[in-house]
């Protein structure tokens, strides 16, 4: 059984919504979320709610946060920017510490994992670093997002390019995208976002989805990439996970072998350390 416990901290004036689902024993170890962005955030929360029970019966707590103009926390969407969002995920870092003294774990969902790398080079107290389907590329995320308005465009049977697009959002400063109002501001921020690893050595734990039906091993860019943080020092251990890509789908969909493989990463983490 998880207990729940729910906080708006107070940043600035700001409230900044924090959710923690603990055991109800001991907690030895905890996970804070970087959430993914935009409506794949939405789409991960069933898969998060499997993690939190998969943690719970290993004692181990998972902490999630909705950034600044997301979810129940303050602001619009269009109010978002890069550095508030690495400020609020060093804020549920510190409430979880103070709440919970136990090893901490930075789980970094997609385009999370871009905020959680950058954290984890300030932060030591992140024990490890989790990624599920990094994004590893700013730009290239970016560039895909706004291919969803590129693409509502053409079924209203207008035309134009991602250039257009991106000229248009620059020239009035937001365009909302997919039901998101995205700025300008934090569109330069994530292009310009890359996944490096920190100067400091960590275990970074690196989850893709595969098809089950298909080659089930990391993708090449996923192995390039999990291999340059290596070369930098880091301690990367990689897994494919055959399963459907839930941040992607239309209907809910949820692979909980990578809850499982997860939970059981953590694990052995506290016990190595």
């Amino acid at each position: 059984m998880l207990r729940y416990e729910a906080q708006f901290i107070d940043r600035n004036g700001r409230l900044l919504y924090v959710l923690a689902r603990r055991p109800a024993g001991p907690v030895k170890a905890t996970v804070v979320v970087a959430p993914a962005f935009a409506e794949e955030m939405n789409r991960c929360r069933r898969m998060l709610s499997i993690l939190a029970e998969t943690l719970g019966s290993a004692g181990i707590a998972l902490v999630l946060v909705d950034l600044s103009g997301t979810g129940d926390s303050d602001g619009d969407f269009r109010d978002c920017c890069w550095p508030s969002w690495l400020d609020d995920l060093q804020a549920a870092i510190d409430w979880t510490a103070k709440r919970m003294p136990a090893p901490i774990h930075l789980l970094g969902i997609r385009a999370g994992a871009l905020l959680a790398a950058e954290v984890a080079k300030l932060d030591v107290r992140i024990t490890s670093l989790i990624f599920w389907q990094p994004v590893t590329n700013g730009a290239v995320y970016a560039k895909q997002f706004l291919r969803l308005k590129l693409a509502a465009d053409m079924m209203a049977r207008k035309g134009g390019s991602i250039t257009d697009v991106r000229d248009a959002l620059i020239s009035s400063g937001s365009l909302e995208i997919a039901g998101y109002e995205l700025t300008d501001e934090l569109l330069k921020a994530l292009e310009s976002a890359v996944l490096s690893p920190p100067s400091r050595r960590l275990l970074v734990h690196w989850f893709e989805l595969v098809s089950a039906d298909g080659d089930v091993s990391l993708s090449r860019s996923g192995r390039q990439q999990a291999d340059s943080w290596m070369q930098a020092g880091a301690e990367v251990r990689v897994a494919a996970v055959p399963g459907e890509k839930f941040w992607a789908t239309q209907e809910i969909t949820t692979c909980p072998a990578l809850a499982i493989l997860t939970t059981d990463a953590i694990a052995t983490a506290n016990n190595e350390s």
